[in-house]
């Protein structure tokens, strides 16, 4: 399973992960790139 599509839905996770931790003096920013993190780690 996976392939293509899965790899795309990853990369636009990253992008997003990356622009909240860009922000994360805001708690809210900070506590989104850390979801992703652990969403990331768990799909790894």
């Amino acid at each position: 399973m996976g392939g293509v599509r899965s790899v795309r839905i990853r990369e636009d996770l990253c992008g997003v992960r990356n622009a909240a931790a860009a922000h994360a003096h805001r708690p809210e920013m900070r506590e989104l790139a850390h979801d992703i993190d652990r969403s990331l780690a768990l799909t790894a």
